[in-house]
């Protein structure tokens, strides 16, 4: 039991499947060079003081199968010292600590297949990763990295209970949230980067963009705002978003989780901005779905909720389900219908927005309103729109139809009024439609 020290500018080299247990190491450098070399460092006490610690002045390098272990047994030691520029290279490392304990790198390296575990440290410095054939893996749990973490392709992150204060950088590799509550400053996520939360698990992220390619599964707990530029994102049963989710390009897959800040279809996309729902949703929180980018919802057979719509774009609106606008909206750009997708707006004035057209692009299409509403209405050749009304009301906007308009009014009458619509082939089923200020053909 004892420590390794090399004076002056000498260097330990562990060779041919040594295996040594110190309590400590000085050098300038530190080399564990082949197969089944193994150095494992207990720092613990002796008396009343606590035994040598690491302090390696220049290179930790650990290749080709050597294995450093680093365990915490003091009760009185918190700083267990500097690795320096440590280059894993198809070798292990690992350090487990214990309330309190810190570690300083200069940097951590690793590449060809290694292994890098932190337990309950805190370590100063930052880790990357090195894209190569085999795959390189990070084990953070209880752990905290004061630095940046980079990981490359195909390697892999593994966070339980863990923090990071800076950026972590996944370029074509995979993160894991497995457990606990975590935290990272900045995620961003490029060249097909996975991210899994697991149910149960927590991720509290001041940023995170989601580049082209990548992926994001939401099944646990995320905080702070996430945003889609040109990647993908599923928000599951069990997932929950406390921030906002911005669209920019990419696709999210919706599947019963809660977004509880706001919804956005975001301006100047990356592609196409896409929401393909495998749930019924209804926003939380009073939010409305606000529309400043192109964006389209694939509804499938589920109904979606809105409380109003905002923004400018242009919303697409495929499927066999019912979109639900229940708040007054402020939005100015077109809603355009494929497939058979119903609306409905019963709950407040101009809940579908101010201006902008209602367009029937193709199929057939039930719109159910009980409030006055100011967009346009245009029915493409080949495209029927079946409107319902609930109480006398007004449709403000200019009406185009080339296909077929049925009309039922529950209360009469229904107030058609713009000047030079063209009604085409209009069925009025039941009720009273009023022309006021009408000039139509």
């Amino acid at each position: 039991r004892g420590e390794i020290s090399a004076e002056g500018s000498y260097s330990v080299i562990l060779r041919n499947g040594a295996q040594v247990f110190a309590t400590g190491v000085t050098s300038h450098n530190l080399n564990l060079h082949d197969p089944d070399t193994i150095l494992q460092i207990h720092i613990s006490d002796q008396s009343s003081t606590t035994w040598s610690k690491m302090a390696i002045a220049d290179t930790l390098s650990i290749r080709n199968g050597a294995t450093l272990t680093l365990v915490n047994k003091s009760v009185r030691a918190d700083n267990l010292g500097s690795l320096g520029t440590v280059i894993v290279n198809g070798g292990t490392l690992s350090a487990t600590g214990q309330a309190g304990s810190y570690l300083t790198a200069s940097s951590i390296s690793a590449a060809n297949g290694s292994s890098i575990s932190l337990n309950t440290i805190q370590l100063d410095g930052g880790i990357s990763t090195v894209a190569d054939a085999l795959v390189d893996t990070v084990n953070l749990t209880n752990a905290t990295v004061n630095g940046n973490i980079t990981v490359n392709t195909g390697d892999i992150l593994n966070m339980t209970s863990s923090t990071v204060t800076g950026t972590v950088w996944m370029d074509n590799s995979s993160l894991n949230i497995r457990g606990g509550t975590n935290a990272i400053d900045t995620l961003a996520l490029a060249n097909n980067a996975k991210v899994t939360i697991d149910n149960g698990a927590t991720l509290n992220v001041n940023t995170t963009g989601i580049g082209f390619g990548s992926d994001m599964q939401i099944n646990g707990t995320v905080t702070g705002n996430v945003t889609l530029m040109g990647g993908t994102a599923t928000l599951g049963s069990t997932g929950i978003l406390t921030g906002n989710l911005g669209i920019q390009g990419g696709t999210l897959t919706y599947q019963g989780g809660r977004v509880d800040g706001d919804l956005s279809f975001l301006a100047d996309p990356v592609g196409n901005s896409v929401i393909n729902l495998e749930s019924s949703w209804s926003l939380g929180n009073g939010k409305a779905l606000a529309v400043n980018g192109d964006g389209t919802i694939n509804m499938g057979s589920n109904s979606m909720t809105s409380h109003g719509l905002t923004g400018n774009g242009d919303l697409t609106l495929t499927g066999s389900g019912t979109f639900t606008f229940d708040k007054t909206g402020t939005h100015t750009g077109n809603i355009v219908l494929k497939d058979s997708v119903s609306i409905t707006a019963l709950g407040e004035n101009y809940g579908m927005g101010t201006s902008g057209s209602l367009i029937a692009e193709s199929g057939e299409h039930t719109i159910t309103i009980g409030k006055d509403q100011s967009k346009g209405l245009v029915i493409n050749k080949g495209s029927t729109v079946n409107l319902v009304t609930t109480r006398d009301l007004e449709w403000q906007g200019l009406i185009n139809n080339r296909g077929i308009l049925n009309v039922e009014v529950g209360v009469s009458p229904l107030y058609l009024t713009y000047s030079g619509s063209d009604l085409g082939d209009l069925n009025l089923t039941q009720g009273e439609v009023a022309l006021s200020h009408w000039n139509s053909t």
